[in-house]
């Protein structure tokens, strides 16, 4: 559980003394993954009624993600009104510094206090609930249910602890994520997300029913998870579009979408005209063409070697693994439940070993790292070791490739993949920025993603995407840099579209609208633009000083049984 610092409690202290107090109350409802592709037609169809309610009653729009629109950036860029470059998370993983050691990302990782953090510091009431990126929970002036990159519900996740007991007691146990289960199919991965929703809105309504709050918080995953593993059977024009599978998963994501309206309809029933609700998701949604491994093109252009000493080691690596998919075919239901087990230990440890012992690093300039598409470089003073000066060398390099990779193109139809390659100063600002990788490729649409490699079994650097270890569960579907936003309430235009607005811009706009000082750090606007004229003009914007919290480099984030939960949960949501 994460302490308040000396300057936390100092930072508390002044909030209260500075804030006056608004009897505004904003709930929000993060939908994973959301997209307006899909809501706006189903909405129009009257498929679902709550949130074209929401739409016709209040405004709405996209909201633009972060770069790369990824689920550890985007949410922590949401809590904290700040980019990257401000709040240190770029990725689900980072490199421990001066080594090739892998670290998952959390709470602990962030080095900016997070929205409730600002609100329970001016005594305001919160409840958060399964936001990703808030392990381990941290002291809130109310209650705080981790998300997405809680290990298990073995795990303290929340605040306070007795939270994690009154809920198992009041309807059994909380579902942080639904997973596939071997032998159940397609269909139990289904329901298992439909019982994620209804555990979760269960823990949404007892909370609401018996405790006070000002700001309510609840994310629903499903929606997310939902299109990475079904998008192809809706999309008729998807690449791998199966017409018998449509028949029988053609409107899954419908079906979750419509349970999550229906849901949103319940809670809207307990909001008084104090309460602005405000609808939002950290990304959007479409089809995935193909997957990208960026250490085999940069094999290709002689930046990155193999150890040629290794080359049986990494064939018989890769026959392996060949062999043990062939085994959830032909074997027994018992066989496969065991190697389901062990097998993601295993390869968990060979993963680790190849990325450390089989590259070859002295004579390595560059290696990709992370989800989407990052290349680092392998700078001397910096990495292990590092084959490249500092200064410029380091920029001819990572200018030759951006160049390469700028023209970089779908071998089969032609098509370019790559919108921009950015160096990583031009996209983020802060103190963090050398934290960010060197070079981030924005895919075109993001309809491509990159997937790191280590040489054994790659043949090509455009595959398609294969399915999971012992499982039907299959990445087809990918993330949108436009997401959703909706607001409606007192202070909020009726019928408005909202342009031009960003996930750093929902902090400060909810600070705005309970009456709190903006900080001067936030990188977000507050948008007015939604917002009556007689609310603006009648509360003007107040920007205070941030106080900085203490930040100690978190080394170590998980153990390591708990590190090998969070790895298994992002390779079965494909992002590793």
């Amino acid at each position: 559980m994460k302490k308040l610092t000396k300057s936390e409690k100092d930072y508390r202290a002044w909030v209260i003394l500075n804030s006056p107090m608004s009897e505004n109350k904003v709930f929000v409802i993060g939908l994973d993954g959301a997209t307006l592709d899909v809501i706006r037609p189903w909405a129009r169809e009257g498929k679902l009624p709550n949130l074209a309610k929401i739409m016709t009653q209040g405004s709405f729009g996209t909201l633009r993600s972060t770069i790369h629109p990824l689920t550890a950036p985007a949410w922590t860029s949401f809590m904290t009104g700040k980019n990257p470059g401000k709040h240190g998370i770029f990725d689900f993983i980072s490199l421990v510094p001066s080594s090739h050691q892998i670290r998952y990302n959390n709470a602990l990782t962030r080095k900016s206090p997070s929205l409730w953090r600002l609100l329970s510091d001016a005594g305001r009431k919160v409840i958060v609930v399964n936001v990703p990126f808030t392990f381990p929970p941290e002291e809130v002036n109310g209650i705080l249910i981790s998300g997405l990159d809680t290990p298990s519900t073995e795990s303290v996740f929340t605040y306070p602890p007795s939270i994690r007991e009154e809920i198992k007691k009041s309807f059994g146990d909380y579902v942080i994520m639904a997973q596939y289960k071997q032998g159940k199919g397609l269909k139990g991965y289904v329901s298992a997300i439909f019982q994620m929703i209804e555990k979760r809105t269960a823990a949404v309504k007892h909370l609401l029913k018996n405790y006070p709050w000002d700001f309510f918080m609840v994310v629903f995953s499903a929606t997310d998870i939902v299109q990475h593993t079904f998008w192809k059977y809706m999309d008729q024009n998807h690449p791998q579009y199966n017409k018998d599978g449509a028949v029988q998963y053609g409107n899954v994501i419908l079906d979750v979408y419509r349970k999550i309206d229906s849901e949103i309809g319940h809670l809207m029933e307990s909001f008084d005209e104090r309460t602005t609700l405000i609808i939002m998701s950290d990304h959007g949604a479409g089809p995935l063409k193909k997957v990208i491994y960026l250490n085999k093109w940069l094999e290709q252009h002689n930046l990155l070697h193999f150890c040629q000493s290794n080359n049986k080691v990494l064939e018989s690596t890769a026959l392996a693994r060949k062999l043990l998919g062939k085994c959830k075919k032909n074997l027994p239901k018992s066989a496969k439940n065991i190697i389901s087990k062990v097998f993601p230990e295993i390869k968990s440890k060979v993963d680790s070993y190849l990325a450390t012992s089989f590259i070859d690093w002295s004579r390595t300039k560059a290696f990709s790292f992370g989800v989407h598409g990052n290349i680092i470089i392998n700078l001397r003073g910096r990495q292990p070791q590092g084959t490249v000066q500092q200064g410029t060398e380091y920029e001819d390099l990572r200018s030759e490739i951006i160049t390469r990779l700028s023209t970089l193109a779908d071998p089969e139809t032609g098509e370019a993949v790559v919108e921009k390659v950015h160096r990583r100063e031009e996209l983020y600002h802060g103190n963090y920025v050398q934290d960010a990788p060197d070079i981030i490729i924005q895919w075109k649409d993001y309809a491509y993603t990159a997937q790191k490699d280590f040489g054994e079994g790659v043949k090509s650097v455009f595959q398609a995407r294969d399915k999971f270890e012992f499982s039907e569960i299959e990445h087809n579907g990918s993330h949108r840099l436009d997401g959703v936003l909706m607001m409606s309430g007192k202070p909020i235009k009726v019928g408005t579209e909202i342009k031009g607005s960003e996930i750093i811009d929902l902090a400060p706009t909810i600070l705005y609208l309970m009456g709190m000082e903006i900080p001067v750090e936030m990188d977000g606007k507050i948008l007015t633009s939604a917002l009556i004229k007689d609310y603006t003009e009648t509360h003007p914007i107040v920007y205070g000083k941030t106080i900085h919290e203490d930040t100690v480099e978190a080394v170590t984030t998980y153990s390591h049984e708990e590190a090998e939960k969070i790895e298994r949960r992002l390779k079965d949501l494909g992002y590793l």
